[in-house]
């Protein structure tokens, strides 16, 4: 089978579950927005950010650090030790990371609100961030058994039951922020687990300290690193926080949560390529393999970020209530920083291969560092609009001093041309829209259609498709075509 054509595969069966989670939420919006205002958004952003940070410095990327143990391991038994050890090793320091963190409630509402109140959030939150470190180390254990469909089964039973409990305790109880939270716990407890009792029937319940300590040393830099790129994804609500107010948090986080739909498209590939790059790059065609696919890569997240901008408007009229249409004109913003995050995760993914996380780090922090720069400066002038502005700069910082460090690590040669060709017709393509944008619902439908169509033109006129790709099109439209004839005699 042609490599492309099996990686497509693979990663679509996780997008399986990725899509069900976020088409879900996006139908929900209308509940959602109907019993939670835009403050209640503002702090459930909040209190995200902080618990996604957390995880990140004290629990670590050991599902990472598990991959890498795991293709490196030259036998079957060394490969169930590693599982095993990072499995148990996670459930550990869960338990320490929630327990002290629930004793740390107060004080740190106290910091990122300037209030107690909200104290009792946080304590479900950090219980739900325990379960998920052992349940994280176990999904990694299935995507590098490249078990698809597994991983999709029970991401969709985990959404399927967040839903449940939310909509259960929103709308039979009127709960608000809190039936969100306890949907996420439930979730996670659920997922952990059905996944702990299909990974300790495999791989047993051994452990080596000296194993654990090598996985937890693999895993700082990276985890360092994870840091520093969710201060660029997720810092920005703190500054807003106090220069705007938690509506304006909410609609950001609205924005922000359009915007971050190009995941859509990356986070299965990832889900599949991240673990199965180890072995990928050791075939003789790996390296025109990671640099072919970076290519397509691009070409995907690019439409799908021209789609989420010509669409925004349409988008959030239809789902939203008109109190939140505004986040509409930080979308594209948003989506192309998507873009520029998801092609450098893939340049960069060579550091894990190649044992080199310090670098990582280095990139992160890095690129941090000119975030919070950005953040200082162009937040208190410019509010949502600079917060946005923002975030695409870290992004373009990640994306060069990224790559210039991963040539470094191991040289490919990528198709600088295309790619360039695809960020030229894209820009363009998003100009054009903007300049002619209509003010109205169906003529703004009609004009995103005709952008999506001129992008896709302007590739073809720029010599962006190679000879096997024009054949490759060719035939499936001609079978297409086939197949329509035979439908239309029947």
């Amino acid at each position: 089978m042609n490599i492309y054509k099996h990686i497509f595969r693979q990663s679509a069966v996780y997008s399986v579950s990725l899509l069900f989670t976020r088409f879900s939420s996006i139908f929900l919006l209308r509940i959602y927005t109907a019993h939670l205002s835009p403050r209640d958004y503002g702090v459930m952003e909040l209190l995200d950010l902080t618990s996604y940070l957390l995880i990140m410095l004290v629990g670590l990327r050991l599902g990472d650090a598990l991959t890498y143990s795991y293709f490196g391991a030259t036998d079957e038994e060394h490969r169930r030790s590693a599982v095993s050890t990072a499995y148990i090793g996670a459930i550990f320091v869960g338990i320490l990371i929630g327990t002290a963190a629930w004793f740390s409630a107060v004080p740190i509402s106290e910091f990122i609100f300037r209030s107690a109140e909200e104290a009792p959030y946080f304590r479900i939150v950090f219980c739900t961030m325990a379960v998920s470190l052992p349940l994280e180390v176990s999904l990694a254990y299935l995507r590098a058994l490249n078990n698809p469909r597994r991983v999709t089964q029970i991401q969709v039973c985990r959404t399927a039951t967040a839903i449940a409990v939310t909509l259960t305790l929103m709308l039979g109880f009127k709960f608000r922020v809190t039936s969100v939270l306890w949907g996420a716990f439930s979730s996670s407890l659920l997922g952990a687990v059905i996944v702990g009792i299909f990974l300790l029937r495999h791989v047993g319940t051994s452990f080596h300290r000296a194993l654990f300590m090598q996985q937890y040393k693999y895993a700082i830099p990276v985890s360092i690193g994870g840091a520093g790129m969710l201060f660029i994804h997720y810092g920005d609500r703190y500054f807003l926080e106090r220069n705007c107010t938690l509506a304006d948090v909410g609609i950001y986080a609205l924005s922000y949560k359009l915007g971050m739909m190009i995941s859509y498209l990356y986070e299965p590939f990832a889900a599949y390529w991240n673990a199965q790059v180890f072995a990928i790059l050791k075939t003789p065609e790996g390296e025109q393999t990671y640099t072919r696919t970076a290519t397509y890569l691009t070409l995907g997240l690019t439409f799908l970020a021209l789609g989420l901008s010509v669409f925004a408007g349409p988008i959030l009229t239809i789902l939203t209530h008109p109190e939140f249409h505004g986040a509409a004109r930080l979308v594209p913003l948003i989506a192309m920083a998507y873009v520029l995050r998801g092609v450098g995760d893939h340049v960069r993914r060579i550091f894990m291969v190649e044992n080199r996380t310090g670098l990582e780090m280095r990139v992160s922090i890095v690129a941090a560092a000119v975030c919070l720069t950005a953040y200082v400066i162009l937040i208190p002038m410019f509010k949502l609009t600079g917060a946005a502005v923002a975030t695409l700069v870290a992004f373009v910082v990640v994306g060069g001093f990224g790559f210039w460090q991963a040539q470094r690590v191991r040289k490919f040669h990528f198709e600088v041309r295309r790619l360039v060709t695809i960020f030229g017709c894209a820009i363009v393509t998003l100009i054009a829209n903007v300049m002619l944008r209509p003010p109205h619902f169906w003529p703004q439908v009609l004009a995103g259609t005709i952008s999506l169509v001129g992008f896709l033109a302007l590739l073809v006129i720029a010599g962006f498709p190679e000879g096997d790709e024009t054949e490759a099109i060719r035939y499936r439209l001609v079978n297409f075509r086939r197949r329509l004839s035979v439908a239309a005699g029947s």
